[in-house]
C-alpha cells in the first residue's frame, strides 16, 4: 500500500511535468498497469524503492533549476 501511494505521488509529479491536461488519467492508468505487473512482493519494493529515487533525483534538480 505505501509503495503504490509513492508511487502515485510519483506518477503525479512525473504527469505534471509531461501531461498537465491529462494529469489524473494518466496516473491512474500507469498504477494500474504497474499493480497488473507485480507479480511478487520483492518485486513491487523494488520498483517503489527505485521510484522513490527517482523522485528525489528529479526533486534536487527542481530545487537546483
Amino acid at each position: 500500500m505505501v509503495m503504490v501511494m509513492c508511487f502515485s505521488f510519483w506518477a503525479n509529479s512525473f504527469c505534471c511535468v509531461l501531461h498537465p491536461i491529462k494529469k489524473r488519467q494518466n496516473t491512474q492508468n500507469i498504477v494500474r498497469n504497474i499493480l497488473k505487473f507485480k507479480k511478487t512482493h520483492t518485486f513491487a519494493k523494488g520498483i517503489g524503492e527505485l521510484l522513490i529515487n527517482l523522485n528525489k533525483r528529479l526533486r534536487k534538480k527542481e530545487i537546483m533549476s
